[in-house]
Protein backbone atom coordinates (compact mmCIF):
# COMPACT_ATOMS: atom_id res chain seq x y z
CA UNK A 1 0.00 0.00 0.00
CA UNK A 2 1.32 3.44 -0.92
CA UNK A 3 2.03 5.86 1.87
CA UNK A 4 -0.56 8.58 2.27
CA UNK A 5 0.74 11.97 1.12
CA UNK A 6 0.89 14.72 3.67
CA UNK A 7 -1.42 17.42 2.32
CA UNK A 8 -0.87 19.84 5.18
CA UNK A 9 0.21 23.20 3.84
CA UNK A 10 3.15 24.88 5.57
CA UNK A 11 1.05 28.07 5.46
CA UNK A 12 -1.33 26.54 7.99
CA UNK A 13 1.38 26.80 10.63
CA UNK A 14 3.15 29.70 12.31
CA UNK A 15 6.97 29.85 12.25
CA UNK A 16 7.00 28.35 15.76
CA UNK A 17 5.27 25.21 14.42
CA UNK A 18 1.90 25.84 16.04
CA UNK A 19 -1.27 25.65 13.98
CA UNK A 20 -2.76 28.98 12.97
CA UNK A 21 -5.97 29.93 14.72
CA UNK A 22 -6.67 33.15 12.85
CA UNK A 23 -8.72 33.50 9.68
CA UNK A 24 -7.35 34.17 6.21
CA UNK A 25 -7.84 37.59 4.65
CA UNK A 26 -8.00 38.09 0.88
CA UNK A 27 -6.08 41.24 0.01
CA UNK A 28 -7.00 43.61 -2.81
CA UNK A 29 -10.32 41.89 -3.36
CA UNK A 30 -11.78 45.18 -4.61
CA UNK A 31 -9.17 45.43 -7.40
CA UNK A 32 -9.76 44.49 -11.00
CA UNK A 33 -6.81 42.40 -12.22
CA UNK A 34 -7.93 42.17 -15.85
CA UNK A 35 -6.47 44.49 -18.48
CA UNK A 36 -6.82 44.63 -22.23
CA UNK A 37 -3.50 44.23 -24.02
CA UNK A 38 -3.93 47.68 -25.55
CA UNK A 39 -4.40 49.16 -22.05
CA UNK A 40 -1.17 47.52 -20.85
CA UNK A 41 0.66 48.98 -23.84
CA UNK A 42 -0.73 52.42 -23.01
CA UNK A 43 0.24 52.07 -19.33
CA UNK A 44 3.75 51.07 -20.41
CA UNK A 45 4.00 54.06 -22.75
CA UNK A 46 2.73 56.52 -20.16
CA UNK A 47 5.05 55.12 -17.49
CA UNK A 48 8.04 55.42 -19.85
CA UNK A 49 6.97 59.02 -20.54
CA UNK A 50 7.42 59.76 -16.81
CA UNK A 51 3.72 59.91 -15.99
CA UNK A 52 2.87 59.48 -12.33
CA UNK A 53 0.91 56.34 -11.35
CA UNK A 54 -2.00 58.50 -10.19
CA UNK A 55 -1.99 60.46 -13.47
CA UNK A 56 -2.11 57.22 -15.44
CA UNK A 57 -4.90 55.91 -13.21
CA UNK A 58 -6.99 59.03 -13.78
CA UNK A 59 -6.40 58.90 -17.53
CA UNK A 60 -7.27 55.17 -17.69
CA UNK A 61 -10.19 55.51 -15.25
CA UNK A 62 -8.67 52.85 -12.97
CA UNK A 63 -7.64 52.59 -9.34
CA UNK A 64 -3.98 53.61 -8.79
CA UNK A 65 -3.38 50.26 -7.07
CA UNK A 66 -4.46 48.47 -10.25
CA UNK A 67 -2.08 50.59 -12.34
CA UNK A 68 0.79 49.85 -9.94
CA UNK A 69 0.07 46.13 -10.18
CA UNK A 70 0.01 46.41 -13.97
CA UNK A 71 3.42 48.15 -13.92
CA UNK A 72 4.80 45.38 -11.68
CA UNK A 73 3.37 42.77 -14.07
CA UNK A 74 4.93 44.51 -17.07
CA UNK A 75 8.31 44.76 -15.35
CA UNK A 76 8.31 41.11 -14.21
CA UNK A 77 7.32 39.87 -17.66
CA UNK A 78 10.07 42.02 -19.25
CA UNK A 79 7.47 44.02 -21.21
CA UNK A 80 8.42 47.29 -19.60
CA UNK A 81 11.52 48.65 -21.22
CA UNK A 82 14.12 49.82 -18.76
CA UNK A 83 14.31 53.58 -18.70
CA UNK A 84 16.53 56.04 -16.94
CA UNK A 85 14.03 57.75 -14.62
CA UNK A 86 16.19 60.92 -14.51
CA UNK A 87 14.88 63.52 -16.92
CA UNK A 88 17.28 64.85 -19.50
CA UNK A 89 18.97 61.54 -20.32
Amino acid sequence: MAAKKNRTSPHNYKPNGRARSDRKITVLEDCNFEFYESDLKEISKQFRDYRDIEQIAKMMNRDPDEIMLAVIHLAKSKKLKQVNRRKGK
